[in-house]
């Protein structure tokens, strides 16, 4: 299939994409029987500037099994017919947060796919931020020690992380600095739940990802 960027057509328009109330589904609007190419990019990237060089990277993924596919490394993309989007109750499940996703009309002649550029309207956005909200408790580790009035640190904390099964990607995205040294958050990680760290000073989590917001 050959990716074709073009122009906005008042005809073939994609618009206003949201979240279902349960959060688990991007739903949008667009034009009568015009189908939609949904894009995932990095929290707050525009997909719009992107997308014409994008073009020749679609051509060798496979993007319409129904659900999303790495076009590269931290861009997905998924294509929705009129057909599907309708049978879906408007749209698609949702991939995952802490990204951003815009739709983008589209339809197809022969091998040729064309897809149109959104109109400058702000009334109409073709993308949306979809934060990430995750919990993180850092704390001192104590242990009861005999005779004294209080429980004594142990020279050691806990980082409380978000479970597997949260969308928090384990790729170093999330971190947490200690003693001036940042480590990475990996998969095994957040499947163990709690990390204990060594450390005369409480560390510190940080998120290389604005989407991805720590309380």
């Amino acid at each position: 299939m050959t990716y074709v960027y073009a122009g906005p057509d008042p005809s073939c328009r994609a618009y206003s994409p949201r979240l279902s109330e349960k959060r688990d589904a991007l739903l949008w609007e667009c034009s009568r029987g015009a189908d939609t190419l949904v894009l995932e990019t990095p929290f707050g990237g525009s997909a719009t500037t992107l997308f014409p060089a994008l073009c020749a990277e679609l051509e060798s993924v496979d993007i319409r099994k129904e659900k999303f596919a790495e076009i590269r490394p931290g861009v997905w993309a998924r294509y929705v017919s009129a057909g599907a989007k309708a049978r879906m109750n408007g749209g698609c499940p949702l991939h995952r947060e802490a990204c951003t996703y815009t739709v983008l009309a589209c339809e197809t002649d022969g091998d040729v796919c064309t897809v149109h550029a959104p109109a400058e309207n702000r009334m109409s956005l073709p993308s949306l931020d979809v934060p990430l909200q995750i919990h993180v408790e850092v704390y001192p580790v104590t242990k009861h020690v005999f005779l004294k009035p209080q429980p004594v640190f142990t020279g050691f904390f806990g980082i409380e992380l978000p479970g597997p099964n949260a969308g928090v990607p384990g790729d170093g995205t999330l971190a947490y600095t200690v003693g001036g040294i940042r480590v990475p958050v990996t998969d095994e990680m957040l499947a163990q739940g709690t990390v204990y760290v060594k450390s005369d000073t409480e560390p510190r989590v940080i998120s290389a990802n604005p989407g991805l917001k720590l309380n």
